[in-house]
């Protein structure tokens, strides 16, 4: 089975851009007609085209920014996760004012 091809970041910037300023162009319309005018809008394009935008868009949802522009920096070689941090120690929880008063009774 062949891997789905996925468009590249910046084709998906291209398309996601032009698709805004079309909206913006249609949005004095109403409701029913922007839908028609958009279905028509995206009738130019290929299906497998839109597919591969998709692809990208569905890949990348859940990157972070940094990771989306190539920039994130790799984990550490020998550091396990957690590895590391300074442990804070924890407090004890104080009863609440109501519970203190009925413990006294």
């Amino acid at each position: 089975m062949d891997h789905p091809k996925f468009a590249s970041r910046e084709e998906l910037n291209f398309f996601l851009d032009k698709l805004s300023a079309f909206k913006k162009k249609v949005e004095k319309e109403d409701k029913a007609r922007q839908q028609e005018l958009l279905r028509v809008y995206l009738q130019q394009f290929d299906r497998s085209k839109l597919q591969e935008l998709m692809g990208r868009a569905f890949a990348d949802a859940m990157k972070s920014p940094s990771q989306k522009l190539g920039i994130a920096k790799p984990p550490s070689a020998g550091a396990r996760p957690g590895e590391g941090k300074k442990s804070t120690p924890k407090r004890k929880k104080r009863p609440s004012k109501s519970r203190r008063r009925s413990a006294s009774r």
